[in-house]
């Protein structure tokens, strides 16, 4: 029981550190463009898509039980970990922008890696790890894939192959702009196709995981600071209310705002990718 209590204080301050510094530092996320000779990038910026992820499945993983989280625990956060602190010496200055962000970040990884053992620990005392037969093997397979896909953070692109060219601007219904409109039709109903026949908590946590990496993914861009200083940088854009909103809904089943997002906030996302506003920075 005690240990449970633990693990649950740990899981709650982690998830504090990252939020406020994913909220509150700007770090220099952006400042590599395309590779320039320099391999490192690639595997500096996986590192970085392997801990986003590995964070949210261990964030997640003490509220909602699925029958793969050990497994995921075992045989991907942890390898993941390690990666990740391998390239430390490179990430240390690209993730933090001064030393209470550094402390903050320091204190990050040392709350991971105790909540990380305390789970392999009960995993191993337990052996809740059993021989998965073929099809699980697959399923284990195609969910690492997704989790690392949504969890590709917008400055990772940039980092590996460069800002893109200008011909790819999603306008004009071109080529790239139609994909997009396809695939934001058709990726719905690959998402309930995947998921229909899998239990309610299997449901929710597919859910809510790609909502916040969705979030975290938005939020990389724009510090909280910078959200209330420029009226342009506020997500008050339809369809960008419902990266915050959707995983509230998720989480504590708020169904009159679940409603409005269903109805206004989908709405809105369809016609900005319609009509994408081409002249800002960054896309919406």
């Amino acid at each position: 029981m005690k240990k449970n209590i633990l693990r649950r204080i740990l899981t709650y301050l982690l998830g504090l550190t990252f939020l406020i510094r994913l909220l509150f530092d700007k770090p220099n996320y952006f400042s590599n463009i395309g590779l320039n000779g320099n391999v490192l990038n690639v595997f500096l910026y996986l590192s970085i898509t392997l801990y986003v992820t590995s964070f949210l499945m261990l964030f997640l993983f003490d509220f909602y039980k699925t029958r793969f989280n050990d497994y995921l625990l075992t045989y991907f956060v942890l390898p993941s970990l390690i990666i990740y602190l391998s390239f430390s010496f490179a990430i240390i200055p690209i993730f933090t922008s001064g030393l209470l962000y550094l402390l903050l970040y320091i204190l990050e990884i040392v709350l991971f890696t105790l909540l990380l053992t305390f789970n392999l620990i009960r995993i191993f005392k337990n052996k809740t790890l059993k021989k998965l037969d073929k099809n699980s093997i697959i399923w284990l397979i195609i969910i690492i894939v997704v989790c690392l896909l949504v969890n590709t953070q917008p400055y990772v692109p940039q980092a590996v192959f460069g800002k893109g060219n200008q011909v790819n601007l999603l306008k004009d219904f071109k080529f790239v702009h139609r994909l997009l409109i396809y695939g934001s039709l058709l990726l719905p109903i690959f998402i309930y196709l995947a998921i229909k026949d899998k239990s309610i908590v299997s449901k929710r946590l597919a859910l809510i995981y790609m909502t916040l990496a969705c979030t975290l993914s938005y939020s990389s861009v724009y510090t909280l600071g910078e959200l209330f200083t420029n009226i342009a940088s506020w997500p008050f854009h339809l369809c960008n209310t419902a990266m915050y909103i959707i995983p509230i809904c998720l989480t504590y089943k708020v169904n009159w705002l679940f409603y409005f997002t269903y109805f206004i906030n989908v709405l809105g996302a369809f016609l900005a990718i319609l009509l994408p506003s081409y002249d800002a920075v960054y896309l919406t």
